[in-house]
């Protein structure tokens, strides 16, 4: 047993960031197959692995924050497992709107300016 620890200790030392994707994608792995199989949430997974991306590609900007990859893994199996109201939904929505209103502002304030 405490071979088996000292292993997984130095594999995770080695190859880290490695270590915390494998740790994200094989669990949500068998989830996502099987939503997908059985068509259903697949919404849900569009989002959830449009946020893994981003918090992966994102991952060495923001890898100064001491604990990012222990949020990066608690955010990953939240949206993943115990997310039952679509909160990351909610979220790219909110965005996706935030952004349209400050398209629009923009719009508006270059046709104000050319005019």
């Amino acid at each position: 047993m405490i071979l088996t620890v000292l292993l997984v200790f130095i594999i995770y030392v080695c190859i880290r960031r490695v270590f915390i994707t494998v740790a994200i994608v094989v669990p949500t792995a068998f989830v996502f197959f099987r939503d997908i199989h059985n068509k259903v949430n697949e919404k849900k997974w569009m989002y959830y692995w449009l946020c893994f991306v981003f918090l992966t590609v994102y991952s060495n900007v923001v890898s100064h924050i001491k604990y990012f990859d222990l949020i990066k893994i608690v955010l990953c199996y939240f949206f993943a497992f115990f997310d039952q109201d679509n909160y990351l939904e909610k979220g790219f929505v909110y965005i996706q709107e935030g952004l349209m209103m400050a398209v629009e502002k923009y719009q508006t304030l270059c046709q104000e300016k050319c005019d």
